[in-house]
């Protein structure tokens, strides 16, 4: 869905777009339980509204970026910020919507999956979240950066849409990282 507007910042425009796509996406992910509790839907638009400069200035820039470290900081400068759920740590929640809004920069991150893999939440992570986020996308830039030069930089763009579940390239990461954790039992 967020294909059928030009850029984020109609995107964030859009009410329905999200709250009913990005946030009750969140919901059916889980992310309204009572450990994160999502703000309430209009609270949730106007997070999104309030600091809509720092998710079109995330536009410009890809998984590709994910290596530098500017990047790095814009995304937890808005993931902190944006602060769309009640608990102390913002990661997952804030990973998952900027997924949603962005969906060439940065995969969704989760504990079951992301953290298993990357050993992300070995520790109470809340406290360090930043760290925590920085292993991780430096593990996504990685990734990325193996698959362009076993299999050539256009690889997993030629996989895009080729399964509901090939949305992009950050998601195809993010799958594969599902399946190596279940097929290791991690």
């Amino acid at each position: 869905m967020r294909n059928e507007f030009a850029c984020v910042s109609d995107a964030l425009e859009s009410y329905d777009f999200v709250v009913k796509h990005v946030g009750y996406t969140l919901v059916a992910w889980g992310m309204d339980s009572q450990k994160a509790e999502l703000s309430p839907p209009d609270k949730f638009y106007s997070q999104f509204k309030d600091n809509r400069h720092l998710v079109v200035e995330l536009e410009q820039y890809s998984i590709a970026d994910l290596s530098n470290p500017v990047v790095v900081t814009l995304i937890w400068d808005t993931i902190r910020i944006l602060n769309l759920s009640k608990t102390r740590s913002q990661l997952v929640t804030g990973s998952k919507a900027i997924h949603h809004l962005l969906p060439n920069l940065l995969p969704p991150i989760d504990r079951q999956y992301t953290g298993k893999f990357s050993k992300l939440y070995q520790h109470h992570y809340t406290d360090n979240a930043k760290s925590g986020l920085e292993r991780v996308i430096e593990g996504f830039a990685q990734i990325n950066k193996l698959l362009r030069q076993q299999y050539g930089t256009c690889y997993l763009s030629s996989l895009v849409g080729k399964t509901q579940w090939a949305t992009s390239e950050t998601k195809l990461i993010d799958n594969a990282i599902i399946g190596f954790v279940k097929k290791h039992n991690l």
